[in-house]
């Protein structure tokens, strides 16, 4: 039995989606929802409950990750360039406004985790022996 809710976290994700794409919040408060969403992202790979602390800073949580994924080095530098970048951007002591590109470059991190998701699924369940799908699905 998953630990993890997809349900729990439907409507979480809906709210984030929308507040960062399709609301008129600042670029600092996305860059947050984006982590926010990222650590969801997270729990949903080491496939724990919301009684789990979980954040993208976390040494422990970053070593499950790296072991779960057998150090996918996709995942792992790209948790690691976003949460540096976040902490260094979204800091109270950066007084300064978030620019386009520097929310453009979380956004490109992000997209980078998702493709760890799709990649990691398709290794799972299917069968990679296809020359045929393989071929096809590095096209992608």
């Amino acid at each position: 039995m998953s630990n993890f809710s997809n349900e729990k976290y439907k409507y979480m994700i809906e709210g984030i989606i929308n507040d960062i794409y399709y609301s008129n919040c600042s670029l600092e408060t996305k860059a947050l929802l984006i982590r926010k969403y990222i650590e969801i992202v997270i729990r949903k790979i080491l496939d724990k409950s919301e009684n789990f602390r979980v954040t993208i800073g976390n040494r422990n949580i970053l070593e499950e990750l790296r072991g779960i994924s057998s150090g996918n080095s996709l995942l792992m530098t790209t948790l690691e360039n976003i949460r540096d970048f976040l902490n260094e951007i979204t800091h109270s002591g950066k007084i300064e406004r978030m620019s386009e590109e520097d929310f453009k470059r979380i956004e490109e991190e992000f997209s980078k985790i998702h493709s760890y998701l799709f990649v990691n699924f398709f290794e799972k369940h299917l069968v990679w022996e296809d020359n045929e799908l393989m071929t096809a699905f590095s096209i992608l």
